[in-house]
Order: C-alpha cells, then structure tokens, then sequence
C-alpha cells in the first residue's frame, strides 16, 4: 500500500496567492518527479535477481596465465625495453629514459594498434616540444608578468584538451600537453633549458624503431590475427550453449554472465582494432585492410549467434 501511494502522481498545489512563475516552477517540478518514479518502478520491474548480476572482480583477463599468447607477448615487451636501457646505458644518455617507457606504453596487442599509439606519441612529443622551445626562446624574455604566463598556458592547454576531446586521438592530446609543460614549465626557477624537448623525442624515436625491429619483423601480430583469436573465442563459447543441457554440463549463473561479459568485451575491443587496422602499414595494406573488415563482419555474426544461442539455452534450462 505504501509503493502504491508513492507512486501515485501528487495532487497538492500551491497557495492561490502565489506568483504564476513560482505555479509554473512547482508544475515542472512535480513532472520531474512523477517521470523519475515512474522510470525507477520500471527498473525494479525489469531488472534480474540480484544474485544474476554477482560478478567477481579479476585484476587479469581471462586466460592471461593459460595461453602461449600472453607469455611471447611478455617476451617482446621485456626484449623490447631491455635493448633501449642498454641502448642508453652504454652510450651514458638517461635522459632518453622516454624510450623504455614508450615500450612500456605503446606495446600493444596488435601492430596496427601499436602504430596508432606510436603515431600519436610522437607527434605529440613534437608539437609540444615545439611550442614549449618557441615559447622559451621567443616569448619568455618579452614577458614579465604572471599574466602573460598564464594566457599561453591557457592557449597550449585549451589546444591540447581540445585535441583530447577526440575519441580516437585523445592520446595526441595528452602528449602535446605533456611535452609542452615539460619543457616550458619544468620547476619554480626561471627555464634556461631546451634539452627536454630533445630528449624526449629522441627517446620515443628510439623506443619506437627497437618495437617496430621486435614487434613488426621478428614477431609480428597483425590486426586480422586478432580477429581471427576472437572468432575462435567466440565460436568456442557458442558451441558449449549449443551442448545438450544436463546435470554434469549444466552451466551456472556465474558462467553464463562471465560469457557474456567476455563476448561484450571482445565487441567492444573489435570496434577500437577496426580504426586501428588503418594504421598497419606495410607492403600488403591493403590487402591487410579488406582482410580485417572481412573479419569482422564475421566477429558481429558470430557474437549474435552467440547471444541468440544463450537465450535459447536460457529458455531450455528454465523448461528444465
């Protein structure tokens, strides 16, 4: 009785010697409320048992200590950042340090998603070490105030979380940023430098030809081998709904939900390796390119028998 009352739209009105606009205010108000019970009944309607949505937390992705895959990919990147430190040790240059973390944060799965990131970085790095020496050389000795500090700050920063705003670049954003206040602002003492912005684009060059040597001539992984890994992944979880339904292979809530989770993931990751596949170049590009879109159309179909397989499943077991 009393979720049904609350539910009910309320009927009180205010005064008659109040203003129109406060009525109209109240009216609008009242509205908002009504809508957002309503919406909230709904959802207590249509959402599962609590117990269908328990989901347990993993630090790692599914099968990161199972598969081959993980293991020669942890040999590339240690390979990878283990040359650039020798690299910069023997010829006694730390401030190209950049290099092992351009290893460490543009190793991804696949050649043509690292080549994005690699892409982004460095020009990144260029355009704010750019700005950061014009800025330097050409309008820190004209200016002495805060003000005129703050204006180019504002601009570079303006510029840089403008760029940041892009779903596909955001990272060219985050890098001109960065190697800008790198070099312009790099402590509370007056800038007498421009050795960073050097620096910094010499090591992510550096790090970027020892990952191209290692990643995309001795273990190359392209962007259609990850696709033809989600397929089998996919079709994998596909067949097991497809098995008759008994005691012994009766799967549990758990099981179902983290199957699903998985496939959502994998359509999620196909939507970012699809801008990534344009950035694989090579002598087979195009070739490479209508091969992944090829692919994945395929990974859609598959993950739509898929959910189609799972609620037919879903249906069997609650027959059963």
């Amino acid at each position: 009785m009393i979720e049904a009352r609350e539910s009910q739209p309320t009927e009180e009105t205010l005064p008659p010697e109040t203003s129109q606009h406060l009525n109209d205010i109240y009216v609008e108000l009242v509205q908002y409320s009504n809508n957002a019970r309503q919406q909230h009944s709904v959802l207590k309607e249509t959402q599962p048992p609590p117990h269908r949505c328990d989901l347990e937390f993993s630090l790692f992705l599914p099968r990161a200590f199972s598969t081959p895959d993980s293991a020669i990919y942890a040999l590339k990147l240690t390979l990878s950042a283990m040359i650039c430190y020798t690299i910069y040790s023997a010829i006694a240059w730390p401030s190209i340090l950049t290099c092992v973390v351009t290893v460490l944060f543009t190793g991804l799965s696949s050649t043509g998603a690292m080549k994005q990131k690699q892409l982004y970085r460095i020009s990144g790095a260029a355009i704010g070490g750019f700005l950061g020496i014009a800025t330097e050389s050409l309008l820190f000795p004209n200016m002495d105030s805060i003000t005129s500090l703050m204006i180019i700050v504002r601009l570079v920063s303006l510029l840089a979380a403008w760029i940041m705003r892009s779903p596909h670049a955001s990272y060219l954003g985050i890098q001109i940023g960065f190697a800008f206040f790198l070099t312009a602002l790099p402590g509370f003492s007056a800038v007498t430098q421009i050795s960073p912005a050097r620096d910094r684009v010499l090591g992510v060059t550096l790090g970027i030809l020892v990952m191209w040597f290692i990643f995309d001539q001795l273990w190359p992984t392209r962007t259609s081998d990850v696709f033809h890994k989600m397929l089998e992944r996919i079709h994998r979880a596909t067949i097991t709904l497809r098995e008759p339904v008994t005691k012994r292979n009766n799967l549990s809530v758990s099981e179902l939900s983290s199957m699903r989770i998985e496939v959502s993931r994998e359509l999620a990751k196909l939507q970012m390796l699809e801008t990534s596949a344009y950035f694989d170049f090579g002598r087979s590009h195009s070739r490479e390119l209508a091969k992944c879109r090829r692919l994945s159309r395929r990974v859609e179909s598959s993950a739509g028998e898929f959910y189609t397989e799972m609620h037919r499943y879903i249906e069997r077991v609650d027959l059963g």
